[in-house]
């Protein structure tokens, strides 16, 4: 499944565990780190998902759809 997925997508899990850790100490109970991720995020809750994932991951909504 890995390799279907753009590089860009992936974020290191260091950065990913130390950005949430830090968002933990603030109080925050929920966290998205990364900007690709607050923008997937904000393309769900307004319905933009599959137009989100149109213009910036063809690779992602094929996996998404089992192609």
């Amino acid at each position: 499944v890995k390799q279907r997925i753009p590089e860009w997508v992936w974020m290191d899990a260091d950065d990913v565990a130390r950005r949430s850790l830090k968002a933990l100490r603030r109080g925050a109970v929920i966290y998205v780190p990364g900007l690709i991720y607050k923008l997937i995020v904000l393309a769900a809750r307004l319905g933009l998902l599959d137009l989100f994932l149109a213009i910036f991951g063809g690779q992602v909504r094929k996996m998404r759809l089992g192609k």
